[in-house]
């Protein structure tokens, strides 16, 4: 993804990621993202970074499935539902 060979990854890059993965950012998303994960603020996304930034997404869809699982199971006893 870096197609620059530069050792880090640009919005650009980022944006190009996250397509093929099938996740549409809008330039929103790329400002919070390189806002919350740029932390030498040079610009650009490093490995570590990325790494960062993966693990807290990962995280989010991991607490977002846990939580259509537990709503799913809880209609399931829910008799007033």
């Amino acid at each position: 993804f870096d197609s620059d060979g530069s050792g880090n990854i640009s919005a650009t890059e980022l944006v190009q990621v996250f397509r093929i993965l099938r996740h549409n950012l809008t330039n929103v998303e790329v400002e919070q993202i390189f806002h919350d994960h740029d932390t030498n603020k040079d610009g650009c996304i490093d490995f570590t970074e990325f790494a960062c930034l993966w693990w807290d997404r990962e995280q989010q869809n991991l607490e977002s499935d846990f939580e259509d699982c537990l709503r799913l199971a809880f209609n399931c006893f829910d008799v007033n539902e």
